[in-house]
């Protein structure tokens, strides 16, 4: 009764997030617009929907969303073994949902690089606003891990920053002067 249930919920999330996804990529990556007397006016609908940016973000949301059902299947197996640490049934779903999430991780990993490559690469990365784009240098220029934001001074303490690791990170290139 729970898979006849779960099978439908299932797909009418995943029909919300293609839509809420194809909005959200066409406002970072717009085309097929035509501009008529100052308003934006639908030339091609395929082209708004399947945006350069759709498929990056619309997979990588799916990958999320089983990592999230994963990690919440371990966890709850996990917190079954604490309770009765004999419990079959909990040891096997805790093995399913570790399993899953040591396959998704490393192809999460790989679909948000490419979405990061993507991005870059498009022609609206090109038009960022000024502020953006001086922050998205900036950035570029050095790697902050573990940084804790010091408002008062507008700087990161206790970050151990990497000189053009961001850079690695955003073009694949260790160059002084990235596209970023």
């Amino acid at each position: 009764m729970h898979t006849g249930v779960g099978i439908p919920v299932a797909i009418g999330t995943s029909a919300s997030a293609f839509w809420i996804l194809a909005l959200n990529s066409w406002m970072q990556t717009p085309q097929g617009f035509k501009i008529i007397d100052g308003q934006l006016h639908a030339a091609d609908w395929w082209a708004i929907i399947f945006n350069p940016s759709f498929p990056y973000r619309l997979v990588h949301m799916m990958i999320a969303s089983g990592l999230t059902a994963a990690f919440l299947m371990a966890g709850i197996s996990a917190l079954q073994l604490l309770r009765r640490p004999k419990f079959e049934p909990a040891q096997r779903m805790l093995r399913v949902g570790i399993v899953i999430a040591s396959v998704l991780t490393p192809v999460q990993i790989m679909v948000g690089d490419l979405h990061g490559l993507n991005t870059l690469r498009a022609p609206a990365a090109r038009r960022l606003p000024p502020s953006k784009a001086s922050g998205n240098r900036a950035w570029a220029r050095r790697f902050c891990c573990s940084p804790m934001p010091n408002g008062k001074e507008r700087h990161n303490d206790f970050a151990i920053a990497i000189p053009r690791g961001a850079s690695l990170i955003l073009t694949h290139e260790l160059a002084a002067n990235s596209r970023a």
